[in-house]
């Protein structure tokens, strides 16, 4: 009998009535126990057992449903995470890009390829940019370090030295933080920042730079390598700069031998470094190996370069110079003209390097005894603009040489030149203002003008200075409570 009695036949009759229906083929009341009611049993007789299994159960499906949510939400981060990514190479791309066309412009800037064309507004262009790179490139160090790398070239190629060694300690404090003390860019920065200390006669800290440079360069690229060769040729002119010509000599040497190996006898790089060694021999008094030297580097570079180059300007300076001291006046005479000539066609008339140019060529003419040419060629580019020229001339107006004696022209040239920035005119000044030569005397212009040429520490300036504090018939400026303090300050930075 079913055990449990609510299955059970109530009656015989009901059993009766079931067979009866078993005979006729018709369903009956009476069947097995269904899986449910099994189980609703079953339950019934281990409620606690199946009480725990449904608090699995129900676990282990939120935890399912918390994991499918987490993996969901993982995978929509994930997915973010790709957008911002890509957003931000995309923003990287872009950084490079601008960066990449602002290079390409600002080389516009360089003299070599304006070809005398007024750059002023290209400069003020550089000017700003040079001001936004550290703002808008703070994020992209690389490509800041990268871009600081070129507005410093173009500086140089502007003669603006002091700007040009300010971008490149930037650029190599970028690149030493980014990549360490062992890296070919960090190497080339320093290179750049020696070459731009070298032209502000700062050649100590220039060797200092540029032998870091080589050594960095050595130990990654090994011991010949057209970079080391360069790096070698830099620090020889740094070590001539600083007057240690046998060691410079001996260096350029090195240099010289290691880009004939690599290059053969006609390269660019070789004939840079054949004008600095012609410099080096000169100094040591080597004349005539020299004026060979500085012939094979002017031939180098008009066959490379052509006739009008700023390179081919500079080699004829060089070659000239040593023909002056073998008293080869004539031929270094038309080779000082033509220049001349050269840089002012290809820099234009205010150029630093055309105002060197005229400097030498002036310095045979006075030799030679032309001083009415001397002033011809200097009246000529100092009503062009050029503070070179104007100083020479205000000189010669100031001394009556070549020239009728007059102060008041003097004090006129003098004061263009120093307007335009030029140091030994803005020194001059503030001592015709001190001593009232062709001006009446003004002691706080003189102050003014003096402090102006002490701010670029030039070191002959600063020694002139120093002097002229000393010696003024200004008890204020000579014995003045600070007088002491502006002379100390000025041969410490001497």
């Amino acid at each position: 009998l079913e055990k449990d009695r609510s299955r059970r036949y109530e009656t015989a009759n009901g059993l009766a009535r079931d067979i009866e229906r078993h005979l006729n083929n018709e369903p009956i009341v009476a069947r097995p126990p269904s899986n449910l009611y099994r189980l609703e049993r079953l339950v019934r007789r281990n409620k606690l057992a199946f009480a725990s299994a449904s608090a699995i159960a129900v676990a282990l499906v939120l935890g399912l449903a918390l994991s499918i949510w987490g993996l969901g939400k993982a995978e929509r981060q994930r997915r973010r995470a790709e957008v911002n990514e890509k957003k931000a190479q995309a923003e990287a791309a872009k950084s490079r890009q601008v960066a990449q066309f602002l290079k390409d412009m600002l080389n516009g800037v360089s003299p070599s390829v304006a070809l005398g064309r007024d750059t002023t507004l290209l400069q003020e262009i550089l000017d700003k940019t040079a001001q936004r790179v550290g703002q808008d490139l703070n994020q992209q160090p690389d490509v800041g370090a990268d871009l600081r790398s070129t507005i410093g070239e173009v500086y140089y190629a502007l003669a603006e030295y002091a700007k040009a060694e300010a971008m490149h300690r930037e650029a190599v404090g970028a690149r030493r933080k980014l990549f360490g003390n062992d890296n070919l860019d960090l190497a080339q920065s320093l290179d750049d920042l020696g070459v731009a200390l070298q032209k502000q006669w700062k050649a100590e800290d220039a060797i200092r730079v540029h032998r870091e440079a080589l050594a960095i360069r050595r130990k990654l690229l090994g011991n010949e390598h057209p970079d080391v060769a360069k790096s070698i040729s830099h620090l020889g002119e740094a070590l001539n700069t600083d007057g240690k010509f046998k060691e410079a000599e001996r260096t350029l040497r090195e240099a010289v031998t290691m880009q004939r190996k690599l290059f053969g006898d006609e390269n660019l790089d070789l004939a840079v470094t054949l004008i600095i060694f012609a410099n080096s021999l000169r100094w040591n008094d080597k004349m005539s190996e020299s004026e060979t030297v500085a012939r094979k580097a002017l031939a180098i570079s008009r066959k490379l370069l052509g006739n009008e180059h700023p390179e081919v300007a500079l080699s004829l300076q060089v070659l000239a110079n040593t023909l002056r001291l073998e008293g080869k006046s004539s031929e270094a005479e038309d080779l000082y003209r033509e220049s001349l000539a050269l840089r002012i066609k290809m820099l234009g008339n205010e150029h630093p390097l055309v105002g060197k140019a005229l400097g030498n060529l002036v310095s045979l003419l006075r030799e030679e005894g032309k001083l009415a040419e001397v002033a011809s060629v200097c009246r000529k580019l100092a009503d062009q603009g050029n503070a070179e020229a104007q100083v020479r001339l205000g000189w010669m107006y100031a001394n009556g040489t070549g020239v009728a004696k007059d102060p008041v022209e003097a004090f006129n040239l003098c004061r263009k030149a120093a307007e335009h920035g030029d140091v030994s005119a803005q020194f001059n000044l503030g001592c015709m203002y001190e001593r009232g030569e062709g001006i009446e005397r003004d002691p706080a212009e003189s102050a003014k003008w003096f402090a102006k040429a002490a701010e670029a520490k030039d070191p002959q300036v600063l020694n002139a200075l120093a002097w002229s504090l000393a010696t003024s018939r200004n008890a204020k400026m000579r014995d003045g409570p600070d007088a002491d303090r502006k002379s100390t300050r000025l041969n410490s930075s001497h």
